[in-house]
């Protein structure tokens, strides 16, 4: 028996959801120069929370610190960690590998 039309559209409508979603996040290497510069948003009341919860690894806003700190548990925030420790990939790294230097 095939899939029913409605549960087509749904699942089409949450994929799409999490394929932007992905890729709204900032990339690992401006992450790591946030990070080096120390940089911190300031508190705007129109961001979630007012703005004075965010995750500088993840670069998102959460409502309220016990979402923050949940969130710092997960398996998203702790491979995200994971890869900012790895050295940023720049084009002197990419020239090496393809043997241009």
């Amino acid at each position: 028996m095939a899939k029913s039309r409605t549960n087509i559209l749904r699942n089409r409508k949450v994929n799409s959801k999490s394929k932007i979603k992905k890729q709204t996040l900032l990339g690992i290497d401006q992450i790591q120069k946030n990070i080096e510069n120390g940089y911190l948003p300031a508190e705007d009341e129109d961001l979630p929370g007012g703005g004075k919860f965010y995750c500088t690894e993840c670069d998102r806003f959460f409502i309220v610190k016990n979402a923050l700190e949940s969130h710092k548990k997960t398996k998203l925030h702790k491979k995200r960690v994971k890869d900012l420790k790895e050295p940023c990939h720049t084009q002197k790294h990419a020239e090496l590998a393809a043997g241009l230097l």
